[in-house]
């Protein structure tokens, strides 16, 4: 009895010890559930984009055209005409029976006119057959390639005197004075409308005839090259003593050799093209400079001309010669003046000999003299006539210029 009342004593104290914190609300059930949830969606796109566009167009273009043409026609026509005559009457009735083709037949006429034998009649054919074949081939190629590579490299610039680059003090006008050795010189001078100080200009010495002057080889426009040289050239026109070219002591030479020294340097002159024209004594006057100068003068025209003025011997240097003479003149004779002149410098060209042209009626005839050194040539036309620098037709003028243009 003591043992059951000591456990039920306890049991109430456990009792009372368990409830001591217990909430009013027993049989509740409470669940606080804290859910936070934070989504951050940040979604950043950025796009960039950079298209950069090069376009390098190469266009080469290579046309090749190939046509190619087949035709075909085949023609065939077949015809046949066959002709059956109508029952066994097929002829025609006459006094006889005659066949449609002419044939005589055996036979009656029945009341129809028509010729009957009561044989079967004979079938009429004609067969035609037509085969046309046309066959055409056509072939076309077309390849194209133009290539066109032009490289031009003009030195013009020649062998420049010291008056290239200079500005000149003598002008284009007539009587113009030099001195030379104490004596006063003259000459007629014209110069390119355009000259230009830096371009080397050919120089032409043009001498008058015995009597003439200066004076008239300008009013003849240089022997009628100034407008055919179209600016190229400087003319020059110097003044003999006494209307002549005696060159008395090499005087005259002298003269020509020192207006050519001013003109160089005065002038921008291209000094490998100096050159001496004539006529008459002033062609015996180039005939002398180019004996004693011929290290300065690169060719000569002569115009009936001869041996008046002399010639500067011994004389080795070659000189592009050109001469035109008349048969019949009366004053420089031909062949005893002008040719000896010629052969002189076709010999010391290195001309092979040769005969002199024979002009026919009023044409002239030119030769040119073979196997010459390079760039040095010997050339002569021969016309019939007098004493005369342009004879009929005025084809001297245009003949000297295309000697001399060639250098």
């Amino acid at each position: 009895m003591f043992v059951w009342t000591r456990w039920i004593i306890l049991g109430l104290l456990l009792m009372l010890a368990s409830c001591g914190g217990v909430d009013d609300s027993e049989g509740s059930s409470d669940s606080d559930s804290d859910s936070d949830t934070d989504t951050d969606s940040d979604t950043d796109s950025d796009t960039d984009t950079d298209t950069d566009t090069d376009s390098d167009t190469d266009s080469d273009t290579d046309t090749d055209t190939d046509t190619d043409t087949d035709t075909d026609t085949d023609t065939d026509t077949d015809t046949d005409t066959d002709t059956d005559a109508d029952g066994s009457c097929q002829y025609e009735c006459l006094p006889h029976c005659v066949s449609w083709g002419g044939t005589t037949m055996e036979g009656t006429c029945d009341g129809n006119l028509r010729c009957c034998d009561g044989a079967e009649p004979p079938d009429t054919d004609a067969d035609s057959d037509t085969d046309t074949d046309t066959d055409t081939d056509t072939d076309t190629d077309t390849d194209t390639d133009t290539d066109t590579d032009t490289d031009t490299d003009t030195d013009s610039d020649g062998d420049q005197s010291a008056g290239c680059g200079k500005t000149p003090t003598i002008t284009s006008g007539n009587g113009k004075s030099i001195s030379v050795n104490g004596s006063n010189r003259s000459y007629n001078i014209r110069i390119p409308d355009n000259y230009d100080n830096t371009h080397p200009y050919r120089l032409m010495m043009a001498y008058h005839w015995l009597n003439g002057t200066a004076n008239n080889v300008t009013s003849e426009n240089y022997y009628g090259l100034w407008d055919l040289s179209a600016g190229s050239t400087i003319f020059v026109a110097p003044q003999g003593i006494n209307n002549g070219w005696s060159n008395s002591g090499g005087s005259d030479v002298e003269f020509s050799r020192q207006l050519i020294a001013l003109m160089e340097d005065e002038f921008c002159i291209d000094t490998s093209r100096i050159f001496c024209e004539g006529f008459s004594m002033g062609g015996s006057m180039s005939y002398a400079m180019a004996c004693a100068m011929g290290d300065v003068i690169r060719g000569v025209a002569v115009h009936s001309g001869g041996p008046m003025s002399g010639c500067e011997n011994p004389h080795t240097d070659p000189v592009a010669y050109f001469m035109t003479h008349g048969t019949s003149d009366s004053v420089c004779t031909y062949p005893n003046f002008g040719v000896p002149q010629l052969e002189d410098f076709a010999n010391i060209n290195g001309c092979t000999s040769r005969s002199m042209p024979s002009p026919n009626g009023s044409e002239h005839s030119c030769v040119d003299w073979e196997g010459c050194s390079e760039g040095y040539p010997a050339r002569a036309c021969i016309f019939n006539g007098d004493h005369q620098w342009n004879p009929a037709g005025n084809w001297v003028s245009g003949e000297t210029w295309q000697f001399i243009s060639q250098f």
